[in-house]
Order: C-alpha cells, then structure tokens, then sequence
C-alpha cells in the first residue's frame, strides 16, 4: 500500500495571507523533492472571526495543483486540538508539527529525514533555532518546575537577573548547540518532527491545553515511549510572536495552561 512520507500540520488564526505565504513557500523550498507529502492548514479562525474563508481562497489560487488541504475548524479549540485534526486524519511516515510564523532553510528537512533513519530510536526530532536577527534561540529546556514557570512568565526583568543562573540552566545553556543532543523531555513546540506512529500512539496533544505547556506535555509523553534529539543541521528561523507577554487574554491562558500542567505533572 502506498504510504505518503510526510505530512505537515500548521494552525492559523487571524494571521495574514502574506505571513502564512511565506512560511508555505519556505516549507515548499525545504521538501526534498522525491519526498511525497501532504500539507495540512487547519484554521481555528475562520468562523470566530467571520473571516469567510479570504485566507483559503488566496491559499488555493496562489497555491494551485499542490497538495494542501485546507480544514475550516468548527470551534476555536486551541493549538493542540487544530493540530490534532491534521494528526488523526492523515496515515504518513513521518509528521511536521509546525508554526505559521516559522521559516525553513533549505536543507533543514533532507537533513532531518537522514537524520531519523539514522537514528531510528528516535521519536521526535527538534532543530537549531534562529531569530530574524540570526541570533540562537536556546530552546532545549529541562522540563518546568512551578518556580521557573513563575520567573519566566511573571518576574519582571530585575528579578529574572537575579535568577539568571537558574534560569540559563532550565534552556541547556551551558550545552554545546553545535552538537547533537539526545534524550530532551522538553522541545520546542514551534518545529517537531515526528514519526506519525508514534504521535497517534500518544493520542496527540492534550487538547486541555488550548495554549502554551501544549509542547512541554507532549515532549514529556514521547520521551516517555522513544527519545527526543536536537539536531543543528536542521535549522529554521521563528519570528517569535510571543503573544502571552503582549496580550492580558494570552497572559491567562498561558496562566492557565502553567497550572494545568503542574497539576498533571508536579503535583502528583
């Protein structure tokens, strides 16, 4: 039977066609071309924001003969749940969980595809993050503690000074990220590729997460079942939206989330 070999997720809400154009067009630049794939748009948006469908029309007309399948979800149900819907529906080797404000070098999935058979031990693969200023961005993390929730999402920064030693040791600071690291717990949630068996083993995200931790809990799943690894040949650029600092509404759905992971993980 014919198996697809990847398959991609990416979840909109209210982001501009030029924003989710380039991510499409840095994602189509990176796919190795005798891969077979499947892209997958799920927009969590289009009905809350009345947006009536402009973004998969553009999508559809820019795009044309390419395989996206653009998914109208019926309710907002968060990052998880919208990628689930790309997880569940789709019978791939491998699975692309990916932000819309992330760009892909070239190279980044060749590399990452010989990099998983390689190192067929491994369940998820996570890679070397850029800002847009080609600055590093450490985010191999050890898993959370509630203190270092708190300083990260709510000390201001002189208190986050003071504690800066803790904090540079929660992102692997003191880890070589030119070198390949094994057995994470902790990825970033913003490029993850995976193997899809694996993925479904674990029922997906949680999708009592609506936002933020989403990443955190699920790293901690598949490093519990397989081994999660850093490669820096596989490398990207994210545009760092950090809506929970920016926004009230985020803040307390970040708030939120922090509580519901140490309720599920720290407290028991």
């Amino acid at each position: 039977m014919y198996r697809i070999k990847l398959s991609i997720s990416i979840v909109v809400y209210g982001e501009s066609f030029l924003q989710i154009k380039d991510c499409l067009l840095s994602l189509l630049s990176a796919i190795p071309q005798a891969i077979s794939y499947e892209i997958t748009l799920v927009d969590n948006g289009a009905l809350e924001l009345q947006k009536n469908n402009a973004l998969a029309i553009n999508i559809k007309n820019f795009f044309v003969n390419l395989p996206i399948d653009y998914i109208v979800s019926s309710k907002n149900g968060g990052y998880g749940y919208g990628h689930n819907q790309a997880i569940f529906k789709s019978d791939a080797e491998y699975h692309l969980i990916l932000n819309n404000d992330v760009y892909l070098m070239p190279d980044s999935l060749k590399n990452a595809f010989d990099f998983m058979q390689r190192h067929p031990y491994v369940g998820m693969l996570v890679p070397d993050v850029y800002d847009m200023n080609e600055k590093r961005v450490h985010l191999c993390r050890h898993n959370p503690s509630l203190w270092i929730s708190f300083l990260r999402r709510f000390a201001p920064n002189f208190f986050k000074k003071i504690f800066h030693k803790q904090l540079n040791h929660f992102e692997m600071q003191d880890k070589n990220y030119n070198e390949v690291m094994f057995k994470l717990s902790n990825p970033t949630g913003c490029f993850m590729f995976c193997r899809l068996d694996l993925l479904k083993r674990l029922g997906g995200f949680d999708e009592k997460f609506f936002m933020y931790y989403d990443d955190s809990d699920l790293g901690r799943r598949m490093a519990s079942i397989s081994q999660i690894a850093y490669s820096p040949s596989v490398r990207i650029k994210h545009v760092w939206q950090r809506a929970a600092y920016q926004d009230k509404q985020m803040a307390w759905v970040a708030s939120k989330s922090a509580l519901y992971y140490s309720w599920k993980w720290l407290l028991k």
